[in-house]
């Protein structure tokens, strides 16, 4: 059964958490569910957080370029943060999502950090062009950037 807590540190707003078994070595544990912030064009740029999971694009009336935070840095504050990662049971996943269904007209751009690549290319930025379309990154094992699925 999940709970809403308000998470103060960060945006104020509520996350919810759930109750997990993770086996007899580790038990009973609570887990956040993977937070969602609503941004916006009005914000652009809009720069990831290391808490970051999941951004709602929600408002779009101008192109909006988001900029990821480095990869290294994302996973070790994320296993940091949330440990239980590395046991699989949440998914180490950063993902990008047009709610509006405006990034036809105003593209959303997403633009790694440093050397960091999308899908290996290098110091080219991934534009979400179609309407509603979710675009969902992955740390590379090796950490050099992010692939999407």
């Amino acid at each position: 059964m999940g709970a809403l807590i308000p998470q103060l540190d960060q945006s104020g707003g509520a996350v919810q958490w759930v109750r997990t078994y993770l086996g007899p070595t580790i038990g009973w544990v609570h887990l956040p569910v993977q937070p969602a912030r609503k941004v916006s064009s009005a914000a652009s740029p809009v720069t990831v957080g290391i808490g970051d999971y999941g951004l709602l694009v929600t408002t779009l009336a101008a192109p909006l370029t988001i900029n990821l935070p480095s990869v290294t840095e994302w996973v070790q504050q994320s296993i940091k943060t949330h440990p239980q990662m590395m046991l699989g049971s949440l998914e180490l996943s950063l993902w990008i999502k047009d709610m509006t269904g405006n990034a036809p007209a105003n593209n959303i751009t997403i633009q790694p950090f440093g050397p960091d690549t999308i899908d290996a290319l290098v110091a080219t930025p991934f534009k979400i062009i179609q309407a509603r379309q979710l675009l969902r990154l992955y740390p590379m094992p090796d950490l050099s950037g992010w692939f999407s699925g």
